[in-house]
């Protein structure tokens, strides 16, 4: 992973969104490994992003639910309005790259339902979803520890 020096953040929420880079930027391990946070505030702007950006994403942080425009096709009514989008849309990376996997993150307020679908395929089940209780009190710790996990490979 030496070559992979990118946390690429999605989250729709600007206030947190903000938060949580600052914090990921200010993070002493993050900052010596020389990673970069790149956020994204949509599935569109993602989807733009994403394929230049793959191949130097050390983790890849995905709030659960996000607006489901950038969704392909039928994923936006499989999306519950919003409230499984960013995992739709992380799935459908997984796809193209098993080893996404091991290096992404979910949080959601809806990890229970959540962890439902992803236990049922062996390559997603490895995927950790952090519990986010309400808009404003964002996990950030719990969050960066999983995140400093990811980037140091186990």
């Amino acid at each position: 992973m030496d070559n992979r020096d990118i946390i690429f953040l999605m989250e729709d929420n600007t206030l947190l969104q903000e938060q949580l880079k600052e914090t990921l930027e200010k993070n002493e391990e993050i900052k010596n490994r020389q990673i970069t946070v790149f956020s994204s505030s949509s599935i569109e702007l993602a989807n733009v992003s994403y394929d230049a950006l793959k191949l130097r994403i050390a983790c890849l942080v995905c709030d659960s639910n996000m607006s489901s425009i950038g969704l392909d096709g039928g994923l936006r009514e499989e999306s519950e309005g919003g409230l499984f989008s960013g995992w739709l849309w992380l799935k459908e990376k997984i796809k193209d790259d098993e080893t996404l996997a091991e290096r992404a993150l979910l949080y959601s307020a809806y990890c229970d339902e959540l962890q439902g679908v992803i236990r049922q395929n062996s390559t997603l089940r490895i995927i950790p979803c952090i519990r986010k209780k309400t808009i404003s009190s964002l996990e950030n710790e719990e969050i960066i520890k999983e995140i400093v996990r990811i980037i140091k490979g186990g």
